[in-house]
C-alpha cells in the first residue's frame, strides 16, 4: 500500500499553519477561561468584604442606636421610643442574616445567633424599665466586637486564598504555555522536515546534474507537485546523458579519425628534418620545422579535447600514488627545453621536495599545460619562472612568464572550456583550443586542489596550483 502523500506544497503548508496554530489557540483559549474564574473569584471575595464591612457597620450603628432607645426609654416611658428601638433592632437582624448568608463560618453564625437570642431575650424586660437591663448592651457591644474581629479574619483569609489561587493559576498557565509553545515547535519542525527533505532532494538532483552525474535516477518523494518536478528533473537527467554519450562518442571517433592522419604527418615531417628523404635546403627544413611544430601542437590539442573529456566523465578511473613534484616539473621541462632554447628564455627554478598523492600523468599533462602557455606567450628572451614549495599542508605549484598577461576582467573565465581572451585572440599564431586552462582546473580539482590567476614577479600571467600535500 503506498504511503500517504499531500497532493501540493501549498496543502501542505496551509495544514501546517492549521496545525501549528491549534495549539497556540488553545493556549489563548485555556488562559481567558482561568482568567475569567480568576476574575470571577476576586470579584466575589471582593463583594463580600465590602459587604461584611459595610453590614458590620450597619450591625454597630443599630446595635448604638438600640442601646440610646434603650435608655431614653428607662427615663421618659415613651412608647415611640420602643417602637424605634423596634425598628433598629429588624434592621439589626436584617444585617446579621445578610452576613451569615455572605460568610459560611459557623463560629460567625454561632455568634450572630448569640447576638440576636441576647437582644430577643432583652425586649421584654425593657417594658418594666429596669436598669440592669441596660446594662447589658455592654455585652452585646462585645459580641458586635467580636463579630466585626472574625468578619475581618474571613475576609483576609479570602484575599489570602485569592492570592495564593492567583500564583497558582499563574504557574499553571507558565507551564501551559511552555508546554504548548514547545508541542507548537515540535509541529513547526515536523512540517518544515516535510517540505525541506523534498526540497533538499531536489537540490541534492540538481547538484548531480550540475556535476555530470547521471548514472542515479532522480526520485524526489514528497508533495506531488514536487513529484512531479522530480520527473521532470530525471527526464532532464536521461536527456543530458544521451547528449553526454553522444558527446564522448563524438570525440573518441574525431579524435581516433584525427590521429592516424596526425601521425602520418608527424611522422613524414622528421623524416624530412632528419634529412631520411635527403639534404632540405634552409627554406625547405624552414618549412619541414613548421610542420613538425604544427603537427605537435595539433597533437597536444587533441590530448587536451581528450583529456578534457575524460576528466569531465567522473566515471573515469584515476590513479592514487605517492608522486615527487619536483620530477614532474623536470620531466616537463626537459621535454620543452627545444622548444624553451627556440626562444631562448631564461628559465628560473626553485623546486622544493614536495610530495602529493595522485595520477601522476595527469598532473604531468596539468603542467605541461601551464609550460605550453608560457613558453607560447613568452617573447624571446623572457623569463619562465617555476617554483614548488610546500607552505602549511598544501602543495605549491607556481607558473610565471613575461608574455602579455591575463586582462584582470577575463580572470574567472579563462578556465572555461574553448574561452580565449582577447590578449590571447590578438596573438593568432599560437591560437588553440582554449582547453589548456580547462584541462589545468579539471585536473587540481580532481586531486582536491584549485588553480589561481595571482600577482606574480613578472608583468606576464603568474598561475597557482595548490593541491593537498602529503605528510613530509
Amino acid at each position: 500500500m503506498r504511503a500517504f502523500r499531500w497532493r501540493s506544497i501549498n496543502v501542505l503548508i496551509i495544514v501546517g499553519y492549521a496545525v501549528v496554530g491549534l495549539p497556540l489557540v488553545a493556549a489563548i483559549l485555556l488562559s481567558t477561561v482561568y482568567l475569567e474564574r480568576l476574575t470571577s473569584l476576586s470579584e466575589v471575595t471582593v463583594r463580600t468584604g465590602i459587604e461584611g464591612t459595610r453590614n458590620s457597620r450597619i450591625l454597630d450603628e443599630q446595635l448604638a442606636a438600640m442601646e440610646r432607645h434603650a435608655r431614653q426609654y428607662a427615663v421618659l416611658g415613651d412608647a415611640a421610643l420602643l417602637e424605634l428601638y423596634d425598628r433598629r433592632r429588624e434592621r439589626l437582624e436584617s444585617a446579621a442574616r445578610e452576613l451569615q448568608r455572605r460568610f459560611d463560618d459557623l463560629a460567625l453564625h454561632d455568634a450572630i445567633e448569640h447576638l440576636l437570642q441576647v437582644i430577643d431575650e432583652l425586649r421584654p424586660s425593657l417594658l418594666e424599665a429596669d436598669e440592669t437591663t441596660v446594662e447589658t448592651f455592654n455585652g452585646l457591644r462585645n459580641l458586635s466586637t467580636d463579630i466585626d474581629a472574625r468578619i475581618n479574619e474571613l475576609t483576609e483569609a479570602r484575599m489570602t486564598n485569592l492570592e495564593e489561587r492567583s500564583a497558582r493559576i499563574q504557574r499553571q498557565l507558565v507551564w501551559q504555555a511552555g508546554s504548548i509553545i514547545g508541542i507548537a515547535l515540535l509541529l513547526a519542525i515536523v512540517f518544515a522536515l516535510l517540505i525541506s527533505r523534498a526540497v533538499r532532494q531536489l537540490a541534492m538532483a540538481i547538484t548531480r546534474l550540475g556535476e555530470g552525474r547521471f548514472e542515479q535516477p532522480i526520485r524526489v518523494r514528497g508533495p506531488e507537485d514536487f513529484e512531479h518536478l522530480g520527473g521532470q528533473l530525471d527526464w532532464l537527467r536521461r536527456r543530458l546523458q544521451s547528449v553526454e554519450e553522444d558527446k564522448s562518442a563524438f570525440l573518441r571517433n574525431i579524435s581516433h579519425e584525427l590521429k592516424t592522419p596526425l601521425a602520418n604527418i608527424r611522422e613524414g615531417s622528421e623524416l624530412l628534418v632528419d634529412g631520411t628523404a635527403g639534404v632540405l635546403s634552409p627554406a625547405q627544413r624552414e618549412v619541414a620545422d613548421i610542420l613538425r611544430d604544427n603537427s605537435l601542437r595539433l597533437q597536444a590539442q587533441i590530448e587536451n579535447l581528450l583529456n578534457f573529456n575524460a576528466w569531465q566523465n567522473v566515471r573515469t578511473p584515476m590513479r592514487r600514488e605517492p608522486v615527487q613534484l619536483r620530477a614532474v616539473v623536470e620531466r616537463v621541462l626537459e621535454r620543452y627545453r627545444l622548444q624553451i632554447h627556440a626562444r631562448e628564455l631564461r628559465v628560473i627554478a626553485e623546486l622544493a621536495n614536495v610530495s602529493v598523492t595522485g595520477d601522476p600523468e595527469k598532473l604531468e599533462v596539468m603542467f605541461e599545460n601551464l609550460v605550453s602557455n608560457a613558453v607560447k606567450y613568452s617573447p624571446p628572451n623572457g623569463r619562465l619562472v617555476v617554483r614548488v614549495e610546500r607552505r602549511g599542508g598544501k602543495a605549491r605549484l607556481i607558473v610565471s612568464d613575461d608574455g602579455p598577461g591575463i586582462d584582470p576582467t577575463e580572470r574567472k573565465r579563462v578556465f572555461r572550456a574553448f574561452y580565449q581572451g582577447k590578449r590571447a585572440a590578438s596573438h593568432s599564431h599560437v591560437q588553440g583550443t582554449g582547453l589548456g586552462l580547462s584541462v589545468v582546473q579539471e585536473c587540481a580539482r580532481t586531486h582536491g586542489g584549485r588553480v589561481t590567476i595571482i600577482n606574480g614577479e613578472t608583468h606576464g600571467a603568474t598561475f597557482l596550483v595548490e593541491l593537498p600535500a602529503r605528510k613530509a
